[in-house]
């Protein structure tokens, strides 16, 4: 197992989420939620004679959020979040030839969630998971007035496991050794994700000691191939003296 492979596809697919959701804790830790106005200028066509959706009028945009906030999985940081929220943005599309709002919501911190995801992004299908979330991208179909969420880790807000978390943890201690860690001072889990993989993917954040220097990593396992996935593995770049979690 190599560590020269430590600046990956797990940074750019995953890291993003993670810094993302860290500074949005920052600016967004009020009780009162907050909606912003982040439609583009409407536009009539696009290189290529694509037709973008209309805008959404203030009902449908209204009618899209509370549907949003309707949504159990939705629900469940916001009962751990007392109500907090912040929307990013919400947006027309389309999905399923019907009339859509897309929408990204922000909490302002993360809860431990378990449920059926819906991978719009990829699949267009239900994935099971288990993760800490701090957002959530939420598609509502305005038409069937049915809503469809997504969401990617966010900071852990405290130690959980979970069997596959223990199943994984003696690959993750491996693989901290086998880069050099003078010292594990810390292994936690930010999530399970079954997408392509019925035992799971397991997602984790180490902290180790390096020559007297604090560092982070990203990892990732592969329960069904009991082994690391290196392509999606590497350190986090981060400020000194800015630690993650512990």
């Amino acid at each position: 197992m190599s560590a020269s492979k430590s600046v990956v596809t797990g940074v750019a697919l995953v890291v993003g989420v993670l810094l993302v959701g860290f500074a949005t804790y920052a600016a967004h830790s009020g009780l009162q939620p907050s909606l912003y106005n982040a439609q583009p200028s409407p536009v009539s066509h696009v290189p290529g004679n694509v037709t973008t959706p209309p805008p959404l009028t203030e009902e449908e945009r209204e009618r899209a959020l509370a549907l949003a906030l309707n949504n159990s999985l939705v629900r469940v940081l916001l009962e751990r979040n007392n109500g907090s929220y912040h929307v990013l943005y919400i947006i027309p599309t389309s999905f399923s030839g019907h009339r859509a709002a897309l929408m990204h919501i922000n909490f302002n911190r993360s809860a431990w969630v378990e449920g059926d995801f819906y991978d719009f992004w990829k699949t267009q299908r239900y994935v099971h998971r288990k993760l800490w979330a701090a957002s959530m991208d939420v598609l509502v179909d305005l038409e069937a007035n049915k809503t469809y969420v997504d969401a990617g880790p966010g900071l852990p807000g405290g130690h959980v496991e979970t069997p596959e978390f223990r199943e994984a943890l003696p690959l993750f201690e491996q693989y901290l050794r086998l880069i050099g860690a003078d010292e594990i001072k810390d292994i936690v889990l930010l999530g399970v994700y079954y997408d392509s993989c019925s035992k799971g993917w397991v997602l984790a954040g180490g902290e180790i000691q390096v020559d007297g220097k604090t560092k982070y990593y990203l990892m990732v396992a592969d329960l069904c191939k009991h082994t690391i996935m290196e392509k999606a593995t590497g350190e986090l770049i981060v400020p000194p003296n800015t630690p993650l979690w512990g």
